[in-house]
């Protein structure tokens, strides 16, 4: 018995606090770089975090002092983190969208036409098609074919304007 005599065991409430604590911080983890932006699950994260700090108060007698502090130090600073993931999903973008696509009064009545970066063009257009575009573009997929049929007849007659 006497390597048994030297263990220490570990409660079990407490083990499972250790464990659900490291799985918290890897799910908070994972969030806080692939949620950005998704509001409603970062606030689902922030409801787990604030269910764990209750769970660690509530058993804070088998949770030794320095790690329960470890532990509530890391819970509000998961809550800081997803606190700034949310606030950073709110603000405005870093940076302005690029334009491929721009209205163009020709002076008449009824609508503009539609002018559409043809680099843009083609290149979306292998990928996914007119009506993969029209989402990205806020273009609807007929306006897109049309001006695609119009740049390639115009390049049909005249070649040595293609660029690409």
């Amino acid at each position: 018995m006497g390597d048994h005599d030297t263990l220490e065991l570990v409660p079990l409430r407490l083990e499972t606090m250790h464990v659900a604590f490291l799985q918290l911080g890897h799910r908070v983890n994972a969030a806080f770089h692939t949620q950005i932006g998704d509001r409603l699950r970062l606030q689902e994260h922030n409801s787990g975090v604030l269910c764990f700090l209750q769970a660690v108060q509530e058993h804070s007698d088998v949770i030794p002092a320095p790690e329960h502090q470890v532990m509530e130090e890391s819970v509000n600073n998961m809550l800081v983190a997803l606190s700034t993931a949310t606030v950073q999903s709110e603000g405005p973008p870093s940076m302005t969208a690029v334009s491929v696509a721009a209205p163009v009064h020709a002076g008449m009545h009824g609508r503009p036409r539609i002018e559409i970066n043809y680099d843009f063009l083609s290149f979306g257009l292998e990928l996914c098609g007119p009506t993969g575009l029209a989402p990205v573009t806020d273009i609807l997929s007929r306006t897109t074919m049309s001006w695609t049929l119009s740049s390639i007849t115009f390049l049909k007659f005249f070649p040595s304007l293609d660029t690409g």
